[in-house]
């Protein structure tokens, strides 16, 4: 069955490509990828990564796009590798059909890439965390917050700074700044007081910035940090509590194949996720709690 279905990887790529063309028009889209570990050794999308080899394993990447406001997974691509680079986010756009959104980047995906990557897509914007210690952070006061978000769920403050033809944003908050501080006191409990290095995280506690071309509101900004969040603990729960981590099909079309039924999945584990924060179940549990307690009460 897994060899068939990713035999019609045309249908799936219309599949995609039908969804993407359902986006709402004031929807925001992030676009990111996650990496899985695939040992087959008669698939041609196994390869090894700098980080792979180390471990001994191979991966493939998973590229997909998130509706912000529908908390919803909308499509996905599979590369072989570590691949999150402007040639895989480019066939991914255009293979999928996405026309806009914004491609959250990690830190090895640099500015100028991200900008040749979309610059023929006016819809397709690029947002990127920058490290802690960047000189920009000084340089442009990103620590003097000068406004608060407007969510009555979160405690945060923000900053929004044009810089020649991008914008940094920067939030602090108050919950992650405690959590970090608490973790701080933690490790270094027995070890000599370094009063400057304590000074300096106290500065960087429950603090995050970035850059992007994109001008709009933070709270836009924060809103696609914050669901990167819950796309995660969405694959953390695909990958380690239904074992769909470790691929081990025989052949390009059996990744497809099981990639396309780990998409429906983290769409079905997507719409449970907003249904439980709909209810307030995550007032008292997490996702594994509840889904944990599902599974007891069927046994």
């Amino acid at each position: 069955f897994i060899q068939d279905l990713g035999k019609s990887c045309s249908l799936i790529a219309r599949f995609m490509q039908q969804r993407a063309a359902s986006i709402a028009a004031d929807h925001h889209i992030l676009i990111d990828g996650t990496l899985k570990t695939d040992n087959s050794e008669v698939n041609s999308l196994s390869h090894f990564s700098r980080k792979a080899r180390l471990k001994g394993t191979k991966d493939i990447t998973v590229l997909f796009a998130y509706d912000v406001e529908k908390r919803e997974i909308v499509c996905s691509k599979v590369f072989g590798g570590n691949v999150l680079d402007e040639v895989s986010y480019e066939s991914f756009l255009k293979e999928c059909g996405v026309k806009t959104g914004i491609a959250m980047t990690d830190k090895g995906f640099p500015k100028k890439e991200a900008q040749q990557a979309f610059a023929s897509s006016p819809g397709l914007h690029w947002l990127s965390p920058i490290k802690r210690n960047d000189k920009r952070i000084a340089a442009h006061g990103m620590y003097a917050f000068d406004g608060m978000l407007d969510d009555r769920n979160e405690d945060v403050l923000f900053k929004k700074e044009q810089v020649a033809d991008y914008w940094l944003y920067s939030f602090y908050d108050r919950k992650r700044a405690a959590k970090e501080e608490a973790d701080y006191f933690k490790h270094h409990k027995g070890k000599p007081f370094d009063a400057q290095d304590m000074q300096q995280k106290d500065e960087r506690f429950g603090t995050i910035v970035f850059e992007s071309d994109l001008d709009t509101d933070p709270l836009v900004i924060y809103k696609m940090y914050d669901e990167r969040w819950l796309i995660e603990e969405c694959f953390r729960y695909y990958k380690h509590v239904t074992d769909f981590d470790d691929t081990r099909v025989h052949s390009d079309v059996s990744v497809y194949g099981s990639e396309f039924i780990n998409f429906i999945s983290s769409v079905m584990t997507a719409r449970l996720i907003r249904k439980f924060d709909e209810t307030g179940l995550f007032s008292d549990m997490t996702y594994n709690d509840i889904m944990s307690r599902r599974s007891e009460e069927h046994t």
